[in-house]
């Protein structure tokens, strides 16, 4: 039995990223799998600078000329992340055949209107004339506010690519021009100038990569909590996985995938503290980002001499549902179609989302068998507020990403819950076996809490919580259709922030149910435009902070929504 011992888990992240190139992973497997030449064990690799071990699993390796394609299972896991959903191989598995162009959004999609290379070419007509302060003091502060209030896309998104031995990462320019950094001789375009339809590298041998099946992120707007706007409502593509590879011998293989959808929530807590000389009390404030994913699963890569077939199951389509597909077989056909060998993937609980891959068995052959053990099972269920600095899992107990009492004590680090569900041990076909030994990395708990004592004074408040209720009618009930005839105020005497709810209740079926927050007799006429990010308006003019507007018949009688805004300022 051979023991390995390395640092795990809680790493900051330059050291996470200070290995930019690929890993070279001896392999554990031949490269033709057979089930009696399997069994070599131990050759695990550690990659030092963050200690996270490299376990490489070659399943099959697609040979056309001289040219390779090799599929594997690899385990890399760096600890509990209470935000980060596994994919399709289970916790810390990751299965690599075929590639995928992924896309970090950084504003608005690139490709939108105002995107920074959409049609109104923010990035050329608006960013580069502010650089080289080209603009009127006009079009200069225009572009200041509307690059603040996320209208213009003023930095291009960041995209990755890995493929076969291509890993890099690359952006497009105001020109349109795909840069890649640091500078490696691909060619990437967009196909027929439509991100939709796909995106294509050549690499320095002259093969062409297509990624045409795209995969999309979208936004789901909450009810009932604050919404974390960061993602367009409507949808963007967030990767594009490879579909097609062509051969400088016009030789060609294809991946075809399959679809599936699933949901994912992220929340954040955060304090306010206003910028006058004092604060509201109870500045927590929980906000949620709910998105829907639309993915796809690989299904089969066919090629001149047979097809290698991936058996998946995939969850029910439905937003509500949380279980990711699951790969349950992977088989390898010759051209005539007839079974060379297979995979066998077994989970500790399927209708787990961290489910754990235990067991792989080749060829049916209970003797031919890989099991792998874990440190505990991780929970499905981990609330948001337990993760520590880095947001891997920890012991919290008091609700509470931030403590304003105790600022650095719900972040702790806790080596014991971080490294749940990280792999303890192999056993292969041969009866050996590799064990691996965790130890927590060190880092600096901070500065001392007491330095911010003066963040958060309830004393001195100038809030108040009218608690008012707001009646409001259909306009027919109203002879000059006079709809705010009910609507109730309240003075705010100094700056500060301001948490506001609406609860809406519908009595009758049919009509709109609409509520407004509406901020009037404000002694700056420029007041609304400075902070609520509407026209300007005059003293006398109610400026509309926030509408929460649902139409006919969307609610029934007896049904509450209810839903929440922080503006900036009051």
């Amino acid at each position: 039995m051979k023991k390995i011992i390395f640092n795990f888990l809680l790493i900051s992240g330059h050291l996470i990223f200070s290995q930019s190139g690929p890993i070279d992973i001896p392999q554990i497997f031949p490269a033709s799998p057979e089930a009696s030449t399997l069994g070599k064990f131990g050759e695990i690799p550690v990659n030092m600078s963050i200690g996270v071990a490299n376990q490489s699993i070659p399943i099959y390796t697609i040979q056309e000329g001289n040219f390779q394609l090799p599929i594997t299972l690899n385990y890399n896991y760096t600890g509990l992340l209470v935000d980060e959903i596994p994919g399709a191989t289970g916790l810390g598995w990751s299965l690599s055949a075929g590639g995928i162009i992924t896309r970090q959004l950084r504003g608005r999609p690139d490709e939108e209107p105002n995107g920074y290379i959409g049609t109104n070419r923010i990035g050329l007509n608006k960013v580069i004339p502010y650089i080289n302060n080209q603009l009127s003091s006009v079009d200069r502060r225009s572009f200041e506010e509307n690059s603040a209030l996320g209208i213009w896309d003023t930095q291009p998104d960041k995209f990755m690519i890995s493929v076969g031995n291509i890993q890099a990462s690359f952006y497009f320019d105001e020109n349109k021009n795909a840069v890649i950094k640091p500078y490696k001789p691909y060619k990437i375009e967009v196909i027929n100038g439509d991100f939709a339809q796909g995106l294509k590298v050549t690499d320095d041998n002259g093969i062409q990569y297509f990624f045409q099946s795209t995969e999309t992120t979208k936004r789901i707007p909450p009810i009932g909590i604050n919404d974390l706007v960061s993602t367009p409502a409507y949808g963007y593509i967030s990767g594009w996985k490879l579909s097609k590879i062509l051969l400088t011998d016009n030789r060609v293989i294809t991946l075809n995938y399959t679809g599936y959808y699933h949901t994912q929530r992220i929340f954040s807590q955060s304090y306010t503290k206003s910028i006058g000389p004092s604060g509201c009390g109870n500045n927590l404030r929980n906000s949620e980002a709910r998105y829907g994913i639309s993915s796809k699963i690989l299904e089969s890569i066919s090629f001149s001499l047979g097809t290698v077939n991936f058996v998946s199951t995939r969850p029910v389509t439905t937003e509500l549902n949380q279980y990711l597909a699951r790969i349950d077989k992977i088989k390898v056909n010759d051209y005539f179609s007839k079974e060379i060998f297979n995979y066998d993937l077994v989970y500790d609980n399927n209708n787990k989302t961290r489910k754990l891959l235990t067991d792989i068995t080749i060829n049916n052959d209970p003797s031919h068998r890989y099991q792998f053990y874990y440190k505990n099972s991780p929970s499905d269920n981990i609330a948001f507020t337990k993760q520590d600095f880095w947001g891997f899992a920890n012991v919290n107990n008091t609700g509470k990403l931030v403590d304003i009492n105790d600022l650095y004590g719900p972040r702790q680090p806790n080596f014991d819950r971080s490294s749940d569900g990280a792999l303890q041990k192999i056993i292969y076909p041969t009866k050996g076996s590799t064990e691996f030994v965790y130890e927590q990395n060190t880092y600096d708990p901070g500065v001392d809490g007491d330095e911010f004592d003066d963040f958060y004074d309830p004393l001195n408040s100038a809030c108040t919580n009218p608690n008012e209720t707001y009646r409001a009618f259909a306009n027919a009930s109203y002879p000059n259709g006079d709809d705010d005839a009910e609507a109730k105020t309240f003075t705010i005497t100094e700056v500060t922030a301001a948490d506001i709810s609406i609860t809406v209740t519908k009595a009758a079926v049919g009509g709109s149910v609409i509520a407004k927050i509406a901020e009037i007799n404000t002694t700056s006429g420029l007041a609304c435009a400075d902070y609520r990010e509407v026209n300007d308006c005059d003293p006398l003019t109610p400026c509309y902070i926030a509408t929460l507007s649902y139409g006919g018949g969307f609610l029934q009688p007896g049904q509450i929504l209810t839903n929440s805004f922080n503006p900036l300022c009051i």
